[in-house]
């Protein structure tokens, strides 16, 4: 993620998430079946935080409140799951 911020200094942030395949093999079932209940191949936050890409199915009738509900929602369960797991951050 890049921010620009008041005096106009260029600010790059980046993260990690480290294991070895023993570590991160139990991650994959719970990730692959919480994107599944919504109908989700894969998770990218900026889709999320706006309702494009596969999160577009999240616009429709409802209010925009209930859109960043429910797709903050697919991204809390997410990073509950990622938290759960003997990753190091």
């Amino acid at each position: 993620m890049t921010v620009l911020i008041e005096n106009r200094e260029l600010v790059i942030v980046a993260g990690a998430i480290i294991g070895n395949e023993k570590e991160w093999k139990p991650f994959y079932k719970p990730w692959k079946d919480r994107l599944a209940q919504d109908g989700l191949e894969y998770y990218k936050d900026s889709y999320c935080r706006t309702r494009n890409g596969q999160f577009h199915k999240f616009r429709s009738l409802r209010s925009n409140n209930e859109e960043r509900a429910l797709a903050d929602k697919v991204r809390d369960d997410l990073d509950a799951i990622t938290r759960r797991m003997p990753l190091v951050p």
